[in-house]
């Protein structure tokens, strides 16, 4: 066929077309065809987990293996920076007070200060090393070390530029900590660029190399070894809409391993251009909620590849999409999060369709088509035989989140790269004023906010206003806001409880296996799959605020990808040049 040429029109096979009707007919089952219900095995696999997770054996077991640093131990540790300080002594005496199943493991660069800091705070600090629950640590950030990360399931990160009036203080820095009155700041030790940003990032550094990438669990959706895995497949080609390309789904793999090979050659004749391996509608829906995605185990031959969900139970209903590339001969780990399907109706996109249901699987589906969706070629088609070998359909969720940063920021953080929103400095608090005799202090410390936004791991960012030493006001006497807005003050006690009960679900094991899988109880740092940044203030004195508790803080946020991932005064990450 020369170049350009349409293919001629072949002969319709009628019975391959018969024998797909006939295998997908509800009549099937009246010949005495036995078909495996997929949904109940997944349904029957979760039990089986769950009941093993409960037992006692998995319970000790886990507590030798779960854990976000190396030592193979169960991952109770905080890990607290700047220990010692304002915020930080308060973060450490209310997680003694309140986490029994907690370490908190106290970084410090003066051992002896420290200790007499926590006990003027009510800490029994010889009794909680004792005890095994306060570990001290003497180093700083740029001195870090795997075993301060060992055991890791949180990190709050309270390290600041140390300030003090140019008069001078107290040794127990008085003027400093009441926040009430203003007296002209200096910076006393290391500079804002070592402290806030050299520090910050090295923080993230070790954890992105320390921290190994959590655990994954699996559920397999479908088997893939034995007859009964192939007994569930059917060939849903062209041949359905007159054209002729063919496809099997064969038991076994090239080189003889578990797997289903999912081959046949598709043609482009008669305006056809697709082959597909599609299962029977599940008896029972399978139920993977609480998973994060799908995974598949693949050799491909260099062709692009549709993997489709159901979830209506209808033949010619909605489908969920997701295209995926090979590599001849190569197998690869295929990971498509739900969120990443595309809504399809017969490969039309659609815009306002439901999202992928995954406790209502009715039928999984893969193809090879010279389509995309809504009429585009798929760049990677070639017509002829095609084979890929598939050694695992599974869903698939990290085991336990990774160890969540907790980042005790500044209010008035981006106001110097706002300042058309800000064109009266003299407004703003004393740290956004004197900038720039301060060692541009505020630049910097959006540096390391962004050096842990970037790092991979949950980032909450808390950016307190004016801190004092005022008595508590609890939830009813905060005010939340996000975009670096506010201003006013704050105490030092809310705050830390704030951070504290951030970290309600750090150090309880997630139950795998069984059930929904999603979790329960209080929500903590540790379920945010990605950055948080928020103020605090007080309000008014004999009003109150709209919130009353952490989960009803947390309800209130957006998440970074829709406040700072929108920025526009700034590069990301930034950097002061």
């Amino acid at each position: 066929m020369a170049d350009g040429d349409a293919p001629r029109r072949q002969p319709w096979p009628l019975g391959r077309f018969l024998k797909t009707a006939a295998f997908y007919s509800p009549l099937a089952k009246l010949t005495g065809a036995s078909r495996p219900d997929p949904g109940a095995a997944v349904a029957a696999r979760r039990a089986a987990a769950a009941a093993a997770d409960a037992s006692p054996a998995s319970s000790v077991a886990a507590a030798a293996t779960d854990g976000g640093g190396g030592g193979g131990s169960v991952a109770n540790v905080v890990l607290v920076t700047g220990a010692a300080g304002g915020v930080g002594k308060r973060v450490v005496g209310r997680l003694l007070r309140t986490r029994p199943d907690l370490t908190v493991r106290a970084l410090v660069r003066d051992g002896d200060v420290a200790a007499a800091t926590w006990a003027g705070a009510g800490v029994d600090v010889d009794g909680a090393i004792a005890a095994g629950r306060l570990e001290v640590v003497v180093s700083d950030l740029w001195n870090l070390r795997a075993p301060f990360f060992d055991r890791l399931a949180a990190v709050v990160s309270a390290t600041g530029t140390k300030v003090g009036p140019a008069s001078g203080d107290t040794p127990s820095r008085e003027k400093y900590y009441q926040g009430i009155t203003f007296y002209p700041p200096v910076i006393v030790e290391a500079t804002p660029q070592t402290v806030e940003y050299d520090g910050v990032k090295a923080l993230a550094d070790g954890l992105g190399q320390w921290v190994p990438p959590p655990a994954e669990e699996q559920l397999e959706l479908l088997p893939v070894a034995g007859d009964a895995a192939a007994a569930v497949w059917g060939a849903l080609d062209d041949v359905v809409m007159g054209g002729v390309s063919e496809s099997e789904m064969r038991v076994g793999s090239a080189d003889g391993g578990d797997a289903l090979t999912f081959t046949g050659t598709v043609r482009v004749a008669n305006s056809g251009g697709f082959a597909s391996a599609r299962t029977v509608g599940f008896e029972t829906p399978a139920n993977v909620g609480g998973y994060d995605g799908i995974v598949l185990r693949v050799r491909g031959d260099g062709n692009r590849y549709k993997f489709i969900l159901r979830c209506d139970g209808k033949w010619d209903g909605i489908s969920h999409c997701h295209s995926f590339d090979t590599v001849a001969g190569e197998w690869a780990d295929v990971r498509i999060p739900f969120g990443a399907f595309n809504t399809v109706f017969r490969a039309k996109t659609l815009s306002d369709g439901a999202a992928v249901n995954p406790r209502r699987i009715t039928a999984v589906q893969l193809m090879l088509s010279k389509f995309e969706y809504d009429g585009a070629l798929n760049p990677a088609f070639t017509p002829g035989p095609f084979a890929m070998d598939v050694a695992r359909i599974a869903a698939y969720r990290a085991a336990a989140p990774r160890p969540p940063v907790i980042h005790v920021g500044t209010g008035g953080t981006t106001r110097l790269l706002r300042r058309d929103e800000f064109p009266d400095l003299a407004a703003q608090p004393p740290a956004v004023r004197m900038n720039d005799a301060l060692g541009r202090i505020m630049e910097w410390k959006l540096a390391g906010e962004d050096a842990l936004r970037a790092s991979g791991f949950p980032t909450l960012i808390v950016r307190p206003c004016a801190l004092t030493e005022e008595p508590p006001r609890g939830y009813r006497g905060l005010a939340v806001g996000q975009g670096d807005n506010m201003t006013g003050k704050v105490s030092r006690d809310d705050v830390a409880t704030v951070i504290v009960d951030a970290l309600a679900a750090v150090g309880r094991r997630r139950r795998g296996g069984g059930g929904g899988g999603e979790g329960g109880g209080a929500r903590g740092v540790a379920s945010l799959t990605g950055g948080v940044t928020f103020e605090l203030a007080t309000v008014p004195e004999g009003t109150e605020g709209d919130v009353g508790s952490w989960e009803e803080l947390l309800a209130k946020l957006e998440k970074d990808g829709e406040t700072e991932g929108k920025r526009t005064y700034g590069p990301f990450p930034f950097v002061p040049q």
